[in-house]
């Protein structure tokens, strides 16, 4: 302005320093200055008041109504309003009585042009509310607070980095942070700066939560650092079309979740950094969930609960979404890692995908109250089964837990449609009998129409089984590789629940551990099984394929003969032969074919009773002594 007036601006200096007033023609030149009013002296907010009057007053500039206030050294400007405004149509009113309503400026209000401080030397709590009222775009630096900020609808709350610009809380206060205001809002935005709330080591929750986001079509949450929150980092409740994405949560203490999504659906949550006490994502409903939520490429720790948790808790209207895990790093959990559960709602519910997911570090707590290890557990509910489940791809590796609990390392149950394929599964620890690398089914918690196939799993002489199915029809268990473990099908001992119509075929079984007593094998109701191109070394025993049930059928596997062929002779003066089959099964006595190689003789037939086919040997009778020496091929078929 100086470079613009010539001398008036040493007059104007002069003026503001208490030695001129302005009067005649010299407050005529300065109305015609109006609009562009700038800050020659004292160019700092809290000398902002002090330097402009309306009217002529020593010391000061008149300004009236129209004119704009400019502090070049701060870039912001203001309107001045009219002297009977009322606090709703202005921002403030200045230490000289001059009523002002700050101006964007690149696009934003600035926290610090309503007055914020913003290097957490003074309560910022009013001027970050009235910029952030005043929604659009609002920028924050760094603002220490009495109390908790509201935001509304269409707002987009910006800083620079949530290590640059953040909410800091009182430490005597308990207030949300940064929380909505109103129902129906739209279209908001929270970028780029932190949140700090004001938790002490082992502090009961005291109910304030980081930040709150409630009723909202089109939300985003970026780049926002969150830490030292008393319960929830974030709670995103009831919001429709959402994505989160590129977030960093600390928080400590039991109940204290990372992001809890309640009743939201249609988002992402992605590309996020989360080390909570309580669960790090947590995704339930209430009556108007509907899913449709991608958690993905996140890193997660869990210090007293669960990395990921799914649940619907009430009765769900229609058909629930599909939930979609995938490439997420869950490297410590207090109990399960991954835990999808929808409850109620429909008979047919829901779809699930958990995949591409690093998973260890797990089942840390003593006395786990689900009293089993697992990394992964998808399940419905009895008369609501999920009606599609894709658990694929995941690394598993169990160590460092408690070694008096069960495992299940993925465990699906009450489920149609089911895929547990290529997941790579190791158990570096001891745990208790009946442990499994993959449980599907279990009992009164039937699964329809699986496949578990292509998986790498090595129990390292620790569990029960590789692959526990129970309760479990129409299904593939096919192409896995499996280590210090058995297949194991099992009914749950009564004729309604039995395991039905399933087939192991090319798996590749072997015991380096010495432990495995069989490696395929049913148990209780089972039927209609097939073994078939299996690969199975270094069993304890023998008979490494024991099908119990009706309906079975094995053949063509490596390390348990099923098929074999040879020769006998039945001399002249008998007329029956016993043959060793040297197979590891009882084999059907129609799968017996004998053929002459030499004349009968007297003889004119022969017959193999059933009672005399064993699992070791099978008799070949005669009806007559032949008077000469018989030669007989023989071959069993599978």
């Amino acid at each position: 302005m100086a470079a613009n007036h010539g001398p008036l601006a040493a007059y104007l200096e002069d003026m503001m320093a208490g030695n001129e007033t302005v009067t005649g023609e010299a407050h005529a030149v300065l109305s015609a200055l109006r609009r562009s009013v700038g800050i020659l002296a004292s160019p700092s907010f809290a000398n902002l008041g002090v330097l402009f009057s309306y009217g002529v007053a020593p010391g000061r500039l008149p300004v009236g109504p129209g004119d704009v206030v400019e502090v070049p050294r701060l870039g912001a400007s203001y309107d001045v309003v009219a002297p009977d405004a009322t606090e709703f149509d202005l921002d403030f009113t200045s230490s000289g009585g001059v009523k002002l309503n700050v101006r964007r400026r690149d696009g934003a209000y600035y926290a610090v042009d309503f007055g914020a401080a913003g290097d957490l030397s003074a309560d910022d709590l009013i001027p970050v509310q009235k910029a952030v009222y005043k929604g659009g775009l609002v920028r924050l630096h760094q603002h220490y607070l009495s109390g908790g900020v509201k935001y509304r609808t269409k707002t987009t709350i910006e800083g620079y980095g949530y290590d640059n610009s953040f909410l800091s809380l009182d430490p005597a206060v308990n207030d949300d942070v940064l929380s909505s205001e109103g129902t129906g809002l739209e279209d908001v935005t929270l970028r780029r700066f932190g949140i700090t709330g004001n938790y002490v080591n082992d502090e009961p929750i005291k109910g304030h939560h980081g930040l709150i986001a409630h009723d909202i079509a089109g939300l985003t949450i970026e780049g926002i650092g969150i830490k030292d929150t008393k319960e929830f980092a974030a709670l995103i409740w009831g919001c429709r079309d959402f994505m989160i994405t590129e977030n960093r949560v600390r928080t400590e203490g039991i109940n204290r979740d990372g992001f809890k999504l309640l009743s939201s659906r249609g988002g992402t949550f992605t590309g996020n950094d989360i080390e909570s006490g309580d669960d790090c994502v947590s995704v339930s409903g209430e009556a108007d969930f509907a899913g449709n939520v991608v958690i993905g490429m996140n890193r997660l720790r869990s210090t007293y609960a669960r990395c990921v948790y799914v649940n619907t808790t009430q009765a769900v209207p229609g058909p629930v979404g599909k939930t979609t895990v995938i490439g997420n790093i869950c490297d410590h959990s207090d109990t399960t890692a991954i835990v999808v559960e929808i409850y109620d709602g429909p008979e047919r519910i829901g779809e699930v995908m958990v995949t591409k997911n690093q998973i260890s570090g797990f089942g840390k707590r003593v006395n786990n109250p689900n009293g089993r290890l697992e990394a992964v557990r998808v399940t419905g509910k009895v008369g609501h089964l999920i009606k599609k489940v894709m658990v694929d791809e995941n690394m598993i590796t169990l160590d460092g837990a408690p070694t008096d609990q069960v495992a299940k390392l993925v465990n699906v149950t009450l489920a149609e449609d089911v895929s547990v394929c290529r997941n790579t599964i190791e158990l570096d620890q001891e745990v208790l009998p009946e442990s499994a690398g993959i449980q599907i089914g279990s009992e009164n918690e039937p699964v329809y129409d699986f496949a578990a196939d292509g998986n790498r799993i090595n129990m390292k002489g620790h569990g029960s089984y590789g692959m526990n199915i129970s309760r479990a029809s129409d299904g593939t268990t096919n192409d896995n590789k499996i280590k210090g473990a058995p297949i194991a099908i099992r009914g749950i001992g009564d004729a309604t629940n039995p395991c039905t119509d399933v087939s192991a075929r090319r798996n590749k079984i072997t015991d380096p551990y010495g432990v495995m007593q069989k490696a395929i094998a049913t148990l209780n109701n089972s039927s209609d099984w097939t073994a078939e191109g299996n690969d199975i070394k270094n069993a304890a025993i023998a008979k490494n394929i024991d099908l119990v049930g009706t309906g079975n059928r094995i053949r063509g596997n490596k390390g348990f003969a099923t098929s074999n062929r040879g020769t006998f002779v039945i001399p002249a003066a008998a007329n029956v032969q016993t043959i060793s089959h040297f197979l590891q099964i009882t084999p059907p006595v129609g799968s017996i074919k004998i053929t002459p190689i030499t004349s009968l003789g007297a003889a004119s037939k022969w017959r193999i009773p059933r009672a005399e086919v064993t699992g070791g040997t099978f008799k070949v009778y005669l009806d007559v002594n032949p008077g000469v020496d018989v030669s007989f091929e023989w071959e069993i078929t599978d």
